[in-house]
């Protein structure tokens, strides 16, 4: 170490709280990622093709798990590039919990509305599912924030307008 230079501290170890907070981000992205590539994917596959309920569970069930699992399985390699030594972080097992469980969470609940009801009210009730999430996480945080009722309907509503946003540019680039 060069004369001039300060020592540098290592980093202060996670506590509980903040690896409780991260373990509730990753769960929480993953849902609303999942949420957003299923309701893309939902625009785009003929009603006729999930006319049957346990076939379009299963779509919905097995897209989000192979989603979530995609996701943990790169931010793996992310982490163990990242890292000076390239180790992977040893909380790497909670995080892959989080996100395959927020993944699954969001694929149970667009995979329910076809057990339950079957054909286009399924597809209809699955659609409406999906786009709620990314509302109700953007009127959450808002809630969270103090805003006003008004404002939380508001970031709500815009929170849903970004997210079909976004939806709409995959497909756009998406040929289907």
């Amino acid at each position: 170490m060069p004369a001039d230079s300060e020592p540098v501290a290592p980093p202060a170890p996670q506590t509980h709280h903040s690896q409780k907070f991260g373990l509730s981000r990753e769960y929480l992205a993953s849902a609303l990622y999942v949420s957003l590539v299923l309701l893309a994917a939902l625009i785009v596959i003929p009603q006729r093709d999930l006319a049957n309920r346990v076939h379009a569970a299963y779509v919905m069930i097995g897209t989000a798990f192979g989603l979530s699992l995609a996701h943990w399985f790169a931010f793996r390699l992310a982490s163990g590039i990242t890292d000076e030594n390239g180790h992977v972080d040893k909380d790497a097992a909670a995080d892959a919990a989080a996100v395959i469980t927020g993944g699954l969470t969001t694929g149970i609940l667009a995979a329910l509305p076809f057990l339950i009801a079957g054909g286009t009210h399924g597809w209809r009730i699955s659609m409406f599912v999906l786009a709620a999430l990314p509302a109700v996480a953007g009127a959450a945080i808002a809630k969270l924030r103090g805003w006003s009722t008004v404002w939380v309907l508001v970031t709500g509503t815009a929170v849903l307008i970004g997210a079909l946003v976004v939806v709409s540019i995959k497909l756009l680039v998406t040929p289907h």
